[in-house]
This record gives structure tokens, sequence and C-alpha cells, in this order.
């Protein structure tokens, strides 16, 4: 199952880490990540397990074989080398962060997050998936239609802001986090909402009815919320400098600012 080849080029080293034993896994993984601070790769496959593996000294293992698991996000703010945590969310919504110890992951919290969903009037969940782990902070997508950011402290889950997400039929992707804040892209109404993680409220808006975005299939925002990329069916990429945009039309709205 393991190789630990390194296959050697004039301009780059490529290592051949692990090979699946079937060529058709491929067609089954959902999610890939790597963890530079552990080693440690991380598989999510679409029956909904998670595969941990670890590459050391030329040999690849699975170091854990998790179950059941319908989202995971691995903490991305850790500075020192073999710390760090995971959090996976099973379909009851329970929360299990996991934090690295020696050569392993050990289960540290299991949280109930459906409960503290039911306060803020979130009772259905028929898709959920984590989108960061910073601190102690985890942003939950619920049902194509929420983003909530919860905090996991003292064995509680709470959430902190609940960000409603427009609706829509399409596939485009509604959001983009860049640092403190959530850019949602409402197709229907041509406009781009900013809002603040940590508060759930709206900070800024710009109207983008003079963009032709009727046939986008995909987006993004650039760091510093400077520039708008779309990607249209023809395959172009449009690259809008918000700013000059904004500065032009200012009725149109305004760039926020880093939070």
């Amino acid at each position: 199952m393991a190789e630990g080849t390194v296959e050697k080029n004039i301009n780059f080293f490529r290592f051949i880490l692990q090979k699946l034993p079937k060529q058709q896994e491929l067609q089954k993984i959902k999610a890939f990540r790597y963890c530079i601070k552990s080693n440690y790769f991380f598989c999510h496959f679409n029956d909904n397990h998670l595969i941990v593996s670890s590459f050391q000294n030329a040999e690849a293992k699975i170091v854990e074989d998790l179950e059941h698991v319908e989202g995971f996000a691995l903490q991305t703010d850790v500075e020192s080398f073999k710390t760090g945590k995971i959090a996976t969310i099973n379909k009851d919504g329970e929360l299990l962060v996991y934090e690295y110890q020696g050569d392993k992951y050990v289960l540290q919290e299991k949280l109930d997050l459906r409960s503290a969903l039911t306060k803020v009037n979130i009772t259905e969940f028929e898709a959920l998936e984590l989108t960061s782990f910073k601190r102690e902070i985890i942003t939950v997508y619920i049902n194509k239609s929420y983003l909530v950011q919860c905090s996991i402290k003292d064995h509680q889950c709470d959430v902190l802001s609940n960000i409603t997400l427009p609706e829509t039929i399409s596939d485009v992707n509604k959001y983009v986090i860049i640092g403190g804040v959530c850019t949602v892209l409402d197709i229907h109404a041509s406009m781009l909402l900013f809002y603040s993680i940590d508060t759930g409220k709206e900070i800024s808006k710009i109207d983008i009815r003079q963009l032709d975005i009727s046939s986008i299939q995909a987006w993004t925002m650039s760091d510093q919320f400077k520039y708008l990329a779309l990607v249209l069916q023809s395959g172009d990429i449009h690259l809008v400098d918000l700013h000059s945009y904004c500065t032009t039309s200012p009725q149109q709205g305004r760039q926020p600012t880093e939070q």
C-alpha cells in the first residue's frame, strides 16, 4: 500500500508518498488536505470515511480511520510543529475535536453542535461542512444557507455569529472568506455583500449590476478585496478592479476594510 521511493528530476524532487489500493478509489475522494505541522495527510471519501496517514522514514501508514465524518477542518493557526487539532462533524450534529499528541490524534472534545444551533433557530441539518478552524473558533456551512461561527471552549459549543446566505439554484459558490470578512455573492440581486465573521453583521456592499454575471461559473476575491475574479461559461476569466469600479461609480458602494 505504501511506497517510499523518490524520483529525481533535474529541476525538482517528486515524492511518491502513498498509493491507494485501487485506481477507482480516486473517484471517491471528497477532500484532500495536508498538514505540514504533523506531516499527516487527510483523505475524506464519499462514504464519509476520513483516513489520516503519516509519512515518516520513507514509509506511509494509516494513523486514523474515522467513520461517519460529514466534514472536517484542520486548525490553521498552529505555530509549532507536532501540535494542532482537527475537528470533524457527523450527520447527527456532533462536533468532535482531536488533538495531536505524540504520533496520533486523541479525541479531546465531543460537543453537541445541534443544540447550539437550535438556539439560533437552525433546526434542519441536511448538509454540514466545516470551512475553517482557527484558535478555538470553528466556522460551519449548513444546508448551503447559513454560515455559522462557533466557539468551542470550556467543553461547550456556543454560536458567535450567523450569516444567512441568499437562496439560489445555481451551483456557483456563495461566499469567500478572507481574514475576518465573509464576502457573499447574491446573483439574483447582483450584489456583493461583506459581513464581519465575528459579529455576522453586514459591513459593506457593492452593487455590481453594471457587470454581466449571468453566465459565471465561479468567482473569488483577492486579498485586501482589491479584485473580483469571475469565471464565465465561455472559459474567460474577468478581473474587476473594485477600487476603480467604486471610485468611478460611488453610488455602487464601497470596498470593505480588512478586519
